[in-house]
């Protein structure tokens, strides 16, 4: 199983093999240095580089404790073209496009509309890579699919035309 390590300096670089690891299990200590919470982690894998070898300590739901030997390994090309350039470069699309139209049509509700879906779409399809590393923006990136629901709906409203309810109701566009 892949479980992602990562520290403020290497985020992109580490990721780390662990076998024999289960869903529940909690990593009690990295080379005999507690672990109290996540944001433990950042301080304790930043003295490491891909390569290094860690000795983890896990507590397993039933209570007993085991150790698991671990390779630091850096991303392969692959997982960050499809984790971190692949998102940014379609999510820097999406931004264009958006704020093209906008710019474009600014007294056109559904262009408006248009440029909210795509700008919270744009920063949805960023934080991806946070989702896999850091976990620092997921507030922020929940915020932002959130509105780029509401944004769907609301683009779903009023465009090709405001729907004959929509109109009955103003409040709703």
């Amino acid at each position: 199983m892949w479980t992602p390590i990562w520290s403020p300096r290497f985020a992109w670089e580490q990721q780390a093999y662990v076998d024999e690891v289960s869903v529940g299990d909690l990593l009690i200590a990295i080379d005999g240095n507690p672990v109290q919470s996540s944001t433990d982690l950042p301080g304790l894998l930043s003295r490491y580089m891909p390569g290094d070898q860690l000795e983890l300590r896990l507590q397993a739901r039933s209570g007993h404790t085991k150790t698991q030997s671990i390779t630091l390994q850096s991303f392969s090309g692959y997982e960050q073209m499809m984790y971190f350039y692949l998102p940014v470069g379609v999510a820097l699309v999406f931004w264009g496009v958006g704020l093209w139209t906008v710019r474009m049509r600014l007294d056109d509700p559904a262009a408006r509309a248009f440029g909210l879906l795509t700008a919270s779409l744009a920063f949805v399809l960023a934080g991806w890579f946070d989702l896999w590393t850091t976990h620092r923006l997921v507030e922020l990136w929940l915020v932002a699919l959130g509105i780029a629901g509401g944004a769907m709906i609301h683009f779903m409203l009023i465009y090709p035309r405001t729907a004959t309810w929509v109109r009955r109701y103003p409040v709703l566009a």
